[in-house]
């Protein structure tokens, strides 16, 4: 395999968007506006970022939760002034241990494999696992395939056992979840068979007190109709982990009624816009609280407006912004309808 000494430990910015919940358009933005971050660049052209970077990034994120400058914050994390206690959960940075975790599946180890998850996770909530591990793994591992450090079918091995611990936190959760508040459909549209993002979006609606009728992934939106007539849920949740004709997708959820419909999804963060113009409530990750927030609310409007098909919450960014912060992240709510519809731009 060919070495790239670039590469190592080194992370695409559609990664470092979706370990840290900023779009890849306010990256950009950041970058040019303030010399934050400082990606290398690969022959190219496209950026690479370590990891001390993306841990800087996150903190930024954090703190801009808590209102004030963006500037203000970029410069506190560069000096090294220790963040604000987080709001939400938001995943670190890929650890050693958990980086160990992924050599080891990918070695086939399985039962080093099971030592290694288990000392990751004692003593963690299911919350935590979820998202101090599993996602930032999750992340990893396909990371390292799309810097070719490993075949697909190493990388595809490390995601299953990902993946299967992470259906069994949506089992045990379920289990818990004796009285569910509501049913809410969770499904992948035709064509993304990425179960990732739609599991993590069932266990958060478990732990919120919500019953997810998970309809796997490549569902054709007529077999969602029919479950939407069949089981008159409270609400429909799209996990959207492909960017590509991702206006197509919208045309399709449009086409369903008879719920309000909310999307997710790293691929989402560049075209939070277009989704709201379409109709469609947006949560932006971790889906754990924010999912349980995003209902609430919903049904709260909806009890105030009986009749109305969608009801749209507020993005759920913890504090509202003040009028600096605002003009500042104007980037993370603009309007994405005219972005390049692109692998190039989600990887540069």
């Amino acid at each position: 395999m060919k070495a790239d000494p670039l590469s190592k430990a080194h992370y695409s910015i559609a990664a470092v968007s979706k370990l840290s919940g900023v779009s890849c358009h306010t990256l950009r933005v950041w970058e040019r506006r303030y010399g934050f971050p400082v990606p290398e660049r690969l022959e190219s052209g496209h950026r690479r970022y370590p990891a001390q970077q993306v841990d800087l990034i996150c903190q930024v994120a954090r703190r801009c939760q808590c209102g004030g400058s963006i500037a203000q914050h970029i410069a506190e994390a560069r000096a090294g002034h220790p963040p604000p206690p987080p709001i939400d959960q938001t995943p670190p940075v890929t650890s050693q241990r958990t980086s160990e975790l992924i050599d080891t599946l990918q070695r086939a180890d399985a039962r080093t494999a099971e030592v290694i998850y288990e000392h990751l996770t004692t003593g963690l909530a299911p919350a935590e696992i979820a998202n101090a591990i599993l996602t930032p793994a999750l992340t990893e591992a396909g990371e390292r395939l799309f810097r070719n450090d490993c075949s697909i079918v190493e990388e595809r091995l490390a995601t299953m056992f990902l993946l299967r611990k992470l259906a069994a936190l949506v089992d045990d959760a379920q289990r818990a979840n004796s009285s569910p508040l509501g049913r809410v459909i969770v499904f992948v549209m035709q064509g993304d068979r990425h179960e990732g993002g739609a599991l993590m979006l069932s266990l958060a609606l478990e732990l919120a007190g919500w019953r997810s009728l998970f309809l796997g992934a490549d569902l054709p939106i007529r077999e969602v109709q029919r479950g939407i007539d069949r089981w008159k849920p409270v609400a429909v949740g799209v996990s959207l982990s492909l960017s590509r004709n991702i206006r197509k997708r919208f045309d399709e959820l449009e086409s369903l009624h008879g719920a309000p419909i909310f999307v997710g999804g790293r691929s989402l963060l560049n075209y939070q816009g277009l989704a709201r113009q379409c109709g469609f409530g947006v949560v932006r990750g971790p889906a754990i609280p924010n999912v349980g927030r995003y209902l609430e609310e919903l049904v709260g409007r909806g009890r105030q407006n009986n009749h109305c098909r969608v009801c749209i919450a507020p993005e759920t960014t913890g504090h509202p912004l003040d009028d600096t912060q605002a003009e500042e992240f104007s980037e993370w709510h603009t309007n994405d309808a005219m972005k390049p519809d692109s692998q190039t731009d989600l990887t540069s």
